[in-house]
């Protein structure tokens, strides 16, 4: 079982949407959360949309997420030198 609170506003709109609908709230609001857990199920996730452009642009270097700082840090020093 579930509980929910809400404000007198939406519940006040819930109420006549189910009625509108013949439904109680309780089926109401069981059909809304089924709708939307199929939804979210049938759209590919983030990876899904943008997997084939990931690695896309390699640097040739495999462990550079590994040496990030040190990497960073390397470049600062070397910007910073300059001056």
């Amino acid at each position: 079982m579930l509980s929910i609170r809400l404000d007198p506003k939406t519940e006040n709109d819930l109420s006549r949407r189910a009625e509108a609908l013949g439904l109680n709230k309780s089926e109401f609001i069981r059909r809304l959360i089924q709708e939307k857990l199929e939804t979210d199920a049938s759209k590919p996730t983030p990876w899904q949309l943008g997997h084939k452009f990931f690695g896309r642009e390699g640097s040739g270097q495999s462990d550079r997420s590994q040496n990030r700082k040190s990497i960073l840090k390397g470049k600062l020093r070397a910007k910073t030198s300059r001056h």
